[in-house]
């Protein structure tokens, strides 16, 4: 799950991007690596998501539809990414001996209370 997560990131830079290698660049990655995500995602999905030629990309019907829903769920990631780090900070100042992970313990502790 948290790999298709990853996935439909790559997904979502690349189609911003406009080519593989450029997103790939903007996540930090190779271009080898966000060309093997993007084909896992398609091949998870069933469906090609862009329509590949030496010139440029284009998203295929399926990969238009997907790719709201990929920006989305990337925006949602990086949002609870930030919260967390957020949480994990604040418990720290308040808290000076625990340790990062220490602190995100505690963190996972306080959702899951709120959750019940």
């Amino acid at each position: 799950m948290i790999d298709d997560i990853r996935y439909l990131i790559v997904f979502a830079q690349i189609a911003e991007a406009g080519s593989i290698s450029g997103g790939a660049e903007a996540l930090g990655l190779t271009t080898a690596t966000a060309s093997t995500h993007l084909s896992k995602l398609e091949k998870n999905l069933g469906c090609a998501l862009l329509y590949r030629n030496t010139r440029k990309l284009s998203l295929t019907h399926d990969g238009a539809n997907l790719l709201e829903t990929a920006n989305f769920i990337g925006t949602s990631y990086y949002t609870t990414r930030k919260k967390i780090s957020d949480l994990t900070r604040d418990i720290q100042q308040i808290a000076p001996w625990l340790t990062a992970n220490e602190a995100r313990k505690r963190v996972r502790w306080c959702l899951e209370i709120f959750r019940a």
